[in-house]
């Protein structure tokens, strides 16, 4: 492991043992919100994600060491410190580092620090990209370059809108970048729905995007994946409002000479200013609704994916390496527990007819109920029990027919899962 590289016991347990787990960045804490609410909204993510089955792990650079998953109190310090503690990108992970300094992470630098510790789903508001006018200042943003080369999931409601949406799409296309959409066609935009570029592909449920993501690290394809989830109907902002605040303060940000890391923070409180702080409630309402389901989900359960962990629910079946984020129709539990129970009742069944072909004249469990058993999802248990108790083994019915149907079940739930 990087011996820079401090994993939270809780994300180290959950990586450990195969259970999901999703990134999640620190700027919008120190620089995205005012203190309290950037904790509080920070803690509030956190909890969405833990309900929805995974493991939170905010990311960030505290005392020199890069952290994957932050305690109450490192994120509390994050937000009360605020824009005292620097944005940190790729170029400044080694000063920051080597001097033991702290730095809130960004898109680009959360998807390196996910990459070393073996994260590979990350959740986030919306990322950085080609900035208007860079055809002038060369004002492209590093998270464009990290998700052409790291490995990561990035689930987002799509790129700022304060950015050259179609530049942007332009630079992402050319380097090999995937742009999903979520149950949409169009590029969101971050604060509205609606953009006017269209996406790659459109996906409809998680299931599909895991095995996409699965399948490219397979490819042996270097990059990451960029899903776009649109914010909920009910907070996207004015399309024409929004587009006239951005105009001016990108107006008012060239007047007073912002260029580099500077620009986005200078953009975010000058929209928020010029609407009222509704871009600044619209920024944070991801974070704390539920999704309603894409138009076109095919699976109902895929409707439970949220915005922002919403990520997600993919998140949550995507777990550490990507190979298993094809379980994702809402939370996997009563599924599981369906399961284990009705193979422990063949198990148990099984046994309970072997000891009654003992006893003479003794009422039998029939056999066509000892082989739908089997077929409602109880063929382990069915096999076990054969071999423990060796109960119809010299029937080739039941010899051939159960790991038949076992065949059977992994090939349908390969099929409908993307195991492969």
């Amino acid at each position: 492991m990087n011996k820079y590289l401090d994993i939270a016991p809780e994300v180290a347990e959950a990586l450990a043992a195969g259970k999901p787990v999703v990134a999640l960045e620190s700027t919008i804490i120190s620089h995205g919100m005012p203190y309290p609410q950037n904790v509080e909204t920070a803690l509030k993510v956190e909890s969405i994600i833990r309900e929805a089955g995974a493991v939170p792990a905010t990311i960030a650079i505290i005392g020199g060491r890069l952290k994957a998953g932050l305690s109450k109190e490192e994120i509390d310090y994050l937000g009360r410190t605020g824009a005292g503690i620097p944005k940190a990108s790729r170029r400044d992970l080694p000063v920051l580092v080597a001097q033991g300094k702290d730095g809130a992470c960004t898109v680009t630098t959360t998807m390196m620090i996910a990459d070393m510790a073996g994260i590979r789903v990350f959740a986030t508001g919306g990322i950085g990209g080609v900035h208007r006018g860079a055809q002038e200042t060369f004002d492209i943003s590093a998270d464009l370059e990290e998700l052409a080369n790291t490995p990561v999931m990035v689930i987002c409601a799509g790129a700022k809108s304060i950015l050259d949406l179609g530049l942007t799409l332009e630079y992402l296309e050319t380097h090999g970048v995937t742009v999903i959409g979520y149950g949409t066609d169009e590029l969101p935009a971050f604060y509205t729905r609606k953009s006017g570029f269209g996406v790659d592909y459109e996906l409809d449920t998680p299931a599909e995007l895991a095995k996409a993501f699965h399948v490219k690290r397979e490819l042996g394809l270097r990059g990451g994946l960029l899903v776009t989830n649109p914010i909920p109907e009910e907070y996207s902002m004015d399309k024409a409002v929004i587009d006239k605040a951005i105009a001016e303060a990108v107006e008012d940000a060239k007047k007073d000479g912002i260029h580099g890391k500077a620009t986005t923070p200078y953009l975010l409180a000058k929209i928020k200013d010029l609407t009222g702080g509704d871009s600044l409630d619209s920024n944070i309402q991801p974070a704390r609704v539920q999704q309603r389901p894409p138009r076109r989900c095919r699976r109902g359960g895929a409707g439970e994916a949220r915005t922002v962990s919403g990520a997600l629910s993919l998140g949550v079946i995507g777990g550490a390496d990507g190979s298993t984020a094809v379980f994702v129709t809402g939370s996997p539990a009563p599924f599981v527990i369906y399961l284990l129970a009705i193979n422990v009742l063949a198990f148990a069944v099984y046994g309970w007819d072997k000891a009654r072909s003992k006893v003479q004249g003794a009422r039998r469990v029939p056999e066509k109920t000892l082989f739908l058993l089997a077929i409602l999802g109880g063929s382990v248990g069915a096999i076990l029990g054969m071999r423990v108790w060796h109960h119809k083994t010299r029937h080739w019915y039941f010899k051939y027919g159960l790991p038949a149907i076992l065949l059977a079940q992994l090939a349908l739930a390969w099929y409908l899962g993307g195991l492969h």
